[in-house]
């Protein structure tokens, strides 16, 4: 099966962001348990720690789950967001205004995908929600009980 197809049959994509590296490996196991295939870990480019750390981590998730998709993206920051005004990045719509979910009307400036593929080309629908939002709606399509939901927020 061609990747593009595994990911549009995917029922969630999991994305790693401000995970402390020693509990990287740990989510990671939980989410493949789960029947998880595709993980995309976030970093801050100007960190050279941060840098080291994402880096390690990758090779550790790749070496412990194979059967696992893993990328990794950048948070924005200061000269990625200068760098949008650029004309040739807004003529290739690199930065697409994306409708915000709990705030209708309202759109925020995102990096788009640069990768542009015919068959799928890429789609937004709407920024992100704040962080752990669907945490809990999450968990509980896995089969995790209140309980247990609880216990793994403590």
């Amino acid at each position: 099966m061609k990747l593009s197809e595994e990911l549009g049959q995917a029922r969630f994509l999991a994305i790693l962001r401000h995970i402390p590296k020693e509990r990287i490996l740990f989510c990671a196991e939980v989410f493949a348990s789960r029947g998880g295939k595709f993980l995309e870990i976030t970093f801050d480019p100007s960190d050279s720690e941060t840098l080291r750390h994402t880096g390690g981590a990758i090779r550790a998730l790749r070496q412990e789950f194979p059967q696992l998709h893993i990328g990794a993206g950048t948070v924005l920051n200061v000269p990625m967001a200068e760098a949008a005004a650029d004309a040739h990045i807004n003529a290739r719509g690199l930065v697409p205004d994306v409708p915000l979910p709990l705030a209708e009307g309202r759109t925020v400036r995102q990096l788009g995908c640069p990768i542009k593929l015919s068959d799928c080309p890429a789609a937004y629908r709407h920024a992100g929600y704040p962080e752990g939002w669907h945490t809990e709606a999450v968990l509980t399509g896995l089969g995790y009980t209140a309980e247990e939901i609880r216990d793994l927020s403590e």
